[in-house]
């Protein structure tokens, strides 16, 4: 069985009315693939997003090659996407290096410089999903209430079967599947620490004194609470 991103309208955001966490449905992987193939109508929309392949495929690992230019020391995780034609990964970045390859139909990916952050309107720095955009639907976007995105201009690729693109971390980007069919593999690696430097990753460094703090804080809270100490 497979755990598989649910949506109404094929764009596959986090539920922000429940915690911002994603809709998600268990299937077997027979039905779940049924439904694509045999173009199954339904009243929502199925997506295997970023499945580790070493926990839910492990059987298919020895077919994959993590390509030489990638530290292996580095990789943190092989993911597999399998979805249809019509879904959509909303614009968002990601803190890793990413090598996104195509290995069945074809996807469309729109590319943001992280110089145009302000732009894209972003999340709270406190929001649990500060990497996504609050433009939930980019292609119709609501100019009164997010004027600034008319100034953002984004980088178009057509990612083909066979062909491999590198999304380097903290880039923004939206992923569109084209095919009935969809399969993509993607790595994920560190990235270097120079990079969070750049406009989203200096949302992450301001909060580190904050996240330091509230370590301390739980630690002495635990110890207090061990002694019989009230800690205000």
């Amino acid at each position: 069985q497979i755990n598989v991103n649910v949506s109404k309208d094929q764009i596959f955001m986090v539920d922000l009315e429940a915690g911002f966490t994603r809709v998600k449905k268990t299937m077997k992987f027979t039905d779940f693939m049924d439904w694509i193939i045999q173009e199954k109508t339904t009243d929502e929309y199925y997506y295997l997003v970023e499945s580790p392949m070493k926990i839910t495929f492990p059987e298919l690992l020895p077919d994959i090659e993590v390509p030489d230019y990638i530290d292996k020391k580095l990789l943190q995780v092989t993911n597999l996407w399998i979805g249809t034609g019509g879904n959509i990964s909303p614009l968002h970045h990601d803190l890793s290096e990413n090598l996104l390859s195509q290995v069945r139909g074809r996807k469309r990916i729109l590319l943001f410089e992280p110089k145009q952050t302000s732009l894209l309107y972003p999340f709270p720095a406190h929001s649990k999903i500060l990497n996504m955009s609050q433009l939930i639907n980019i292609d119709k976007p609501d100019i009164d209430k997010f004027p600034n995105f008319q100034k953002s201009k984004y980088i178009e690729c057509l990612l083909e079967p066979g062909e491999m693109l590198f999304i380097p971390a903290f880039w923004w980007h939206q992923v569109y599947s084209l095919d009935r069919l969809n399969i993509s593999i993607n790595f994920w690696w560190k990235a270097d620490f120079k990079e969070y430097f750049c406009s989203p990753g200096r949302r992450y460094l301001a909060q580190i004194p904050g996240l330091i703090w509230q370590t301390l804080k739980n630690f002495v809270v635990r110890r207090s609470h061990n002694s019989g100490e009230k800690i205000n």
